[in-house]
């Protein structure tokens, strides 16, 4: 349980923060980012619940964080086109790189950054760092722009490029936590491998040592 409320805590704060800046920032929406800001924590539990059944059906930890990361975003581009009208027909502007890295974000995210892996806590600090920098940053640059329209394009710029940022930063985390752990595989394959031989080699000792007491 303790888990899965850091998931949707940690999802959430991705999430509102852009949403915060599109709807009250961009296009002054505020039904909108209250939409949001209730159904947020219900995509997030049905993402940690679609992401717990691919684990069951994938022993590989990699393999199964690459197929949660696609799924993720693949299935908020589904949401995006089919819920809210913003598939390349409907919508040409929408920058689809951005909406993937955005959902990709916020719902693989997650599962990437609440892992008790002490090895890659630097790299975990820096992905908080970065969007706290993204946010600020794009918070004062939309402060200082008066015309809401030309407000709303840069916000919508600068947040797909940072979403595209933080995806980098994610999947660089999520090799580095696979070569950690096969790494500790390997150390404790070794230990196995060690304690056998040292069960093997006790009782030749012991044998060897009561022949020549005798």
């Amino acid at each position: 349980m303790k888990k899965f409320l850091r998931f949707v805590a940690t999802g959430y704060v991705f999430g509102i923060g852009v949403e915060i800046q599109y709807r009250l920032m961009g296009r002054f929406n505020p039904q909108a980012l209250a939409a949001a800001i209730f159904l947020y924590p219900f995509i997030l539990s049905f993402a940690w619940l679609g992401q717990k059944v691919i684990d069951k059906c994938v022993s590989r930890r990699l393999v199964a964080d690459i197929a949660c990361y696609f799924a993720c975003g693949i299935s908020g581009l589904a949401i995006e086109w089919i819920l809210l009208g913003n598939s390349p027909s409907a919508n040409p502007n929408a920058i689809q790189i951005g909406m993937f890295c955005m959902w990709a974000t916020f719902c693989f995210g997650p599962r990437l950054l609440i892992r008790q892996d002490d090895s890659t806590r630097r790299l975990r600090r820096r992905v908080w760092q970065f969007f706290g920098a993204y946010f600020a940053l794009s918070t004062v640059i939309g402060l200082l722009i008066p015309a809401p329209q030309t407000r709303f394009v840069v916000i919508i710029l600068v947040s797909v490029a940072a979403y595209i940022g933080i995806n980098v930063l994610l999947l660089w985390l999520m090799i580095q936590q696979h070569r950690n752990e096969t790494t500790r595989r390997q150390v404790l394959d070794n230990d196995d491998e060690a304690m056998i031989l040292a069960e093997i080699v006790q009782p030749a000792d012991a044998g060897s040592a009561g022949g020549h007491n005798r």
